[in-house]
């Protein structure tokens, strides 16, 4: 799909500028990690430095040797250690699990879009009738998902809609139109009016191909899950466009970076050498969560080809949905289409306009129109004769 969207000029722009924004984010990743280790290695140094500075002092008040005041300073170091550890851990701890479980939630929101899109496909396949129908309903869903994808990485308008035509998902002329006067790709907004149309055309098409009976369920069962849909993809942008406060990871950071700083001076009376091991263990839990933690903050990739442990993947997302979406149509409308062609009752008959052509004048009263009918008493029996 990126090879096709290079064809337009405004596409290889789009793509080149997110690929310049994710290698300067795997940039500032790798020099997060080189900042991390040469933390650790710091500290061993350190700690390494002090146990020699430390072991003599020791040695000299066991042997009964005058306390000296850089060695109150290593007791006092000790203790306040002591008391710095709980508290940095429950700030630590409490920032962790803010920040997964808005992490778990924007995954939940994208999992909503995602399924409820795959279920409508399910209902729109089991009850259409006509092909063209479900061929444009489905390009609806797909264009509803792709500008949610788009508002999630704040997308440039001309540039995400040109992709959405080259892709066959926005029609040029009034569909194209509505959305440049939206504001910003970058809301719920464009997807919500797609889903608007979507609306408009699912009744319409309930309406014509699902028996009266039937039609206020199945309305109620596709309005529900665009209700969903719409609400999730509202609510991804809303955890995006308030993130958690600059000044809280600062000063998490602050702490952190103290804390570790310390802990040498804080181990080293404690364990000596055994502070060495001590200090690089102490670095990588401490200065390891709190990178974990900022990494976390903004769960989405900026390349939308790329393909990372720690990051949504959201044109998998994308590609993963329409590949189920369209397997589950050409299955189950496939078969509709079989069981309707094939099976036919004397007293209760299903038929279509679309797939028989019947001469019968009779046949063609006011209560027909073009889709599904159920008709009974004389008018089954006469098109029961015909199709037998």
């Amino acid at each position: 799909e990126n090879e096709h969207i290079r064809q337009t000029p405004r596409g290889r722009d789009a793509l080149s500028a997110d690929e310049r924004r994710g290698t300067s984010r795997e940039k500032s990743a790798g020099h997060g990690t080189a900042a991390g280790v040469a933390n650790v290695l710091l500290h061993d140094g350190l700690s390494l430095i002090l146990c020699h500075i430390y072991n003599p002092m020791r040695r000299s008040v066991r042997d009964g040797g005058k306390k000296t005041f850089l060695f109150y300073i290593f007791q006092d170091c000790d203790a306040f250690f002591s008391l710095c550890t709980s508290f940095v851990t429950f700030i630590l701890g409490f920032s962790n699990a803010t920040i997964f479980q808005r992490w778990w939630r924007l995954r939940e929101l994208c999992g909503t879009v995602n399924g409820k899109t795959v279920d409508t496909a399910v209902l729109l396949a089991a009850y259409a009738r006509h092909e063209s129908d479900l061929h444009e309903l489905i390009r609806l869903l797909w264009l509803a998902h792709a500008l949610h994808v788009h508002s999630i990485h704040n997308s440039e308008t001309d540039a995400t809609l040109e992709l959405l035509m080259q892709e066959g998902l926005l029609k040029d002329g009034e569909e194209a139109e509505a959305l440049r006067h939206c504001t910003t790709l970058a809301s719920s907004t464009p997807a919500s009016i797609v889903y608007g149309w979507f609306t408009i055309r699912v009744a319409n098409s309930v309406v014509c191909d699902v028996p009266p009976s039937q039609q206020s369920g199945v309305l109620q069962l596709v309005q529900t899950n665009i209700s969903a849909m719409r609400g999730a993809a509202a609510d991804v942008l809303m955890y995006l466009s308030t993130p958690v406060p600059r000044a809280y990871t600062s000063l998490l950071e602050i702490m952190v970076t103290l804390f570790v700083l310390m802990a040498p001076l804080g181990l080293v009376p404690r364990l000596l050498w055994m502070a060495v091991p001590g200090c690089f263990i102490v670095t990588l839990i401490f200065y390891g969560f709190m990178s974990l933690g900022k990494q976390m903050l903004n769960p989405f990739m900026v390349r939308p080809n790329a393909r990372s442990d720690d990051a949504f993947d959201t044109q998998g997302f994308l590609i993963g949905t329409r590949a189920a979406c369209r397997e589950v149509t050409n299955a189950v409308f496939q078969a509709l289409m079989h069981r309707e062609m094939g099976i036919y009752h004397e007293t209760d008959v299903y038929f279509s306009f679309s797939h028989l052509e019947l001469a019968a004048p009779e046949l063609h009263s006011g209560r027909f129109y073009v889709g599904s009918q159920r008709c009974k008493g004389a008018a089954a029996r006469a098109l029961g004769a015909v199709l037998s």
